[in-house]
C-alpha cells in the first residue's frame, strides 16, 4: 500500500497552524474563546435591554391608540358626524396630527 499524500492546501494549513501555535503559545485559543464568550454575554444583555425597550414602546403606542378613538368621538360630537377620509377636514386633521408629533 502507498502512503497517503496530503494536498498542498492541507499542508499549508497545518504549517500555518503550527506557526501560530509557536508564535502565540498553546493557550492563545483559550484566551480568544474567553474573549468571544465575554462579547457574546454582553451582546445578550444588550439584546435583552433592547427587547424591554421595544416592549415598553409597543405598550405606549397601544395605549396611545386606545386613547385616540376618544378624540375622534369628541370630534364627531362637536362637528356633527365623522368626516370622510378624502374630505378637506380630514386632510387638515391628519396634517395637524403629523405636525403635533
Amino acid at each position: 500500500m502507498g502512503t497517503l499524500q496530503l494536498s498542498p492546501f492541507v499542508r499549508r494549513f497545518r504549517q500555518t497552524n503550527l506557526q501560530l501555535l509557536q508564535q502565540y503559545g498553546p493557550n492563545a485559543w483559550k484566551v480568544h474563546n474567553y474573549l468571544l464568550e465575554t462579547d457574546a454575554k454582553s451582546t445578550e444583555v444588550e439584546l435583552e435591554t433592547l427587547k424591554n425597550r421595544v416592549t415598553e414602546l409597543n405598550r405606549d403606542r397601544k395605549n396611545s391608540q386606545v386613547r385616540s378613538p376618544l378624540h375622534v368621538n369628541n370630534f364627531d360630537a362637536n362637528f356633527g358626524g365623522f368626516a370622510p377620509f378624502d374630505s378637506p377636514v380630514m386632510h387638515f386633521l391628519c396634517f395637524l396630527s403629523y405636525t403635533a408629533a
